[in-house]
């Protein structure tokens, strides 16, 4: 920005005068949103009349310094906060390790007996009670890919993580180190998988967030955005970052949110019917997965020494996609929109929520499958050792921290997938032995009889442990304890919520007392009128015309409402489609809307017709017509 005031004021004086002020005047303005933003009271009179109130007061400061003027010495020592600032950036921050590296010091003399292929397959956010049905079994009717593989593999029942968060989750994966420090990447972490591999191995990587595995290891690795790609993603990230930063709450909430993802930021992450010829990005989890399908398909060899890696941040938050990998639009109504992420005290839209985990998870689980044909396509599954884990779990719980543990919800966050198909398929079943992440990579070298005497880890294979141990998950205050076998009560709560008898009904949620409504014919039900109240209807002509198999179908029913009979109270509303009820939600508040509606619609709902009715449903059950705009 300097450079070219400089150029204009060398030019015309008077036009650089003007332009140092009306800048200067704009940086004063965002320096008082901050301030404003943190003063209880004026906090709350509303975004735009906070930023009036800011950019007002820089106006004012810039006023009296051109009246005034400033004692040249303080804008002498002012020309070198920049300089002071950068300074202390590149050299105090976690941001010198990036920009100061050294030669990586890896680990020497490592040998290795059994050099079967490897894959392993690193799942984001995602409890071992997902998987689970009410034995503690793998639920073959939502997930039968994971059961299959269970068949085949020594399932871990009983696996912890160490940590909750992904930049720490994944190094201790991939090096075994119970509490990694630092920023994830390979001067940080240089023991790890991929440098106990190479040269032994071809070693193909995807890895979504961290950069553990050395240039000169996965040079080829599929995966990597070009330097073009990667600078327009940063220029991207920023300016919505730099939204974040500056406007008020009310105002930011309008913005992509920043913490359902690394990067990419209110890009289109989800990849579309020609996903192969985009840029690869780790938001966009479905066209990076095919990639690492299409890499395994294009470059496997029955009898190589091979390592394919993946870490795919799915089931992760957003959750947009259906079981059959359809891609739906739509934010997640109550979280927080600060850190740390925080559930609504409001029950209901946790558990919808919850709804849209498990479906992203059932498409997790054809993933799954799509992996284990691509490696019997091959002729590389039955030789292969392959490992399926998750890094850290995730909790719905109303009220609750959404990642961050408490004793009510280190299991849910704790207790993470864990599977081990050996090659050959010897050993399979069910192992209840305790076990952490911090095992797997122990576990691999000793499949593998990997030996490197200059190497050391904080965990042991799991086919070695023969006894209990204290699990901790870490967090930035107390540690908390993982308890053994302790997945009863989140499985429970799960059947509580979906159950249908011993199946699960992912699509049977309703407000309670509702449920018996769910498919019924409307002629059946009584209506008794009509609300004083209008409905807007999100996409609804996509609704109208629109294929359902296509991607960005709105699967999710969003809605607003607006009318005398809209009060603060929330609404009851059923959804019909091809006259019978579909969906039954409640309304909420929402970015200033009086009440919004949300509900996940099953995907049999438009076979028979397209007829859209709303209702409000009473207390009694009893039912009014919800006009809605059809222009």
């Amino acid at each position: 920005m300097v450079a070219p005031i400089i150029l204009i004021a060398r030019r015309s004086p008077r036009a650089g005068r003007v332009l140092v002020v009306s800048v200067g005047g704009l940086l004063l303005g965002c320096l008082a949103v901050q301030i404003l933003k943190r003063m209880p009271g004026i906090a709350n009179l509303g975004g735009w009349l906070l930023l009036s109130a800011a950019f007002a007061m820089g106006a004012s400061i810039t006023w009296v310094y051109l009246k005034r003027g400033v004692p040249g010495f303080l804008i002498d020592w002012a020309a070198l906060i920049p300089v002071v600032v950068l300074a202390l950036f590149l050299g105090f921050t976690p941001a010198s390790d990036l920009v100061f590296t050294s030669a990586l010091q890896v680990p020497g003399d490592v040998t290795i007996g059994n050099p079967v292929p490897v894959v392993l397959v690193i799942f984001d956010e995602f409890p071992v009670t997902t998987l689970m049905d009410r034995s503690g079994s793998i639920d073959g009717t939502l997930f039968p890919h994971f059961a299959r593989l269970a068949k085949d593999a020594r399932w871990f029942r009983d696996t912890a993580t160490t940590q909750w968060q992904t930049e720490r989750a994944i190094p201790a994966i991939l090096t075994g180190e119970d509490q990694p420090t630092g920023l994830p990447i390979a001067q940080n972490h240089p023991d790890n998988v991929f440098t106990l591999l190479d040269g032994a191995y071809e070693v193909v990587a995807q890895e979504s967030f961290t950069a553990l595995c050395p240039t000169d290891v996965c040079e080829e690795s599929v995966g990597a955005p070009s330097l073009l790609e990667r600078w327009s993603a940063l220029a991207s990230d920023m300016k919505v970052i730099t939204g974040h930063l500056i406007l008020p709450p009310d105002l930011a909430e309008s913005l992509p949110r920043t913490d359902e993802a690394w990067a990419g930021f209110g890009q289109d992450a989800h990849g579309g019917p020609d996903a192969a010829a985009e840029p690869v990005h780790h938001r966009n989890p479905r066209t990076f997965f095919q990639r690492f399908l299409s890499s395994i398909r294009s470059r496997a060899q029955p009898g190589s020494r091979q390592a394919f890696i993946i870490h795919s941040l799915l089931p992760h938050v957003p959750w947009n996609y259906l079981p059959t990998g359809a891609h739906y639009e739509g934010g997640i109504p109550g979280r927080s929109t600060t850190k740390p992420v925080k559930w609504t005290k409001d029950e209901w839209p946790v558990l919808q929520g919850y709804q849209r985990h498990l479906l992203q998870a059932q498409y997790t689980d054809k993933l799954l499958g799509d992996l284990v044909g691509a490696l019997k396509a091959e002729g590389i599954y039955s030789e292969s050792l392959v490992v399926v884990v998750a890094d850290h779990g995730v909790a719905f719980d109303p009220g609750g921290l959404q990642r961050i543990p408490v004793t009510r919800t280190v299991a849910d966050i704790g207790l993470v997938p864990f599977f081990v198909k050996l090659p050959g398929e010897r050993r399979a079943g069910i192992s209840d032995q305790p076990v952490q992440t911090i095992d797997v990579l122990p576990t691999i070298a000793d499949v593998l009889e990997l030996r490197a005497p200059n190497y050391r880890w904080d965990g042991s294979s799991a086919f070695e442990r023969t006894g209990p141990s204290t699990r901790l998950i870490y967090t930035h205050g107390p540690s908390y304890r993982v308890p053994t076998r302790g997945w009863g009560p989140g499985v429970q709560r799960k059947y509580e919520i979906f159950g249908a008898g011993e199946s699960l009904d992912l699509y049977g949620i309703a407000p309670a007392g509702l449920e018996e409504l769910l498919g019924m014919p409307t002629d059946r039900l009584p209506v008794t009128g009509e609300v004083d109240a209008t409905a807007a209807i999100d996409r609804l002509d996509a609704y109208r015309r629109q294929d359902p198999a296509a991607d960005d179908f709105p699967w999710l029913f969003l809605a607003s409402l607006d009318g005398p009979d809209v009060g603060a109270a929330p609404l009851r509303i059923g959804i019909s489609i091809g006259g019978r009820m579909r969906a039954i939600t409640r309304t909420y508040a929402h970015e200033g809307q009086t009440a919004s509606v949300y509900a996940m619609l099953p995907p049999d709902s438009f076979a028979r017709s397209r007829e859209i009715r709303l209702f409000v449903i009473g207390t009694d059950r009893s039912m009014r017509a919800l006009p809605y705009d059809r222009s």
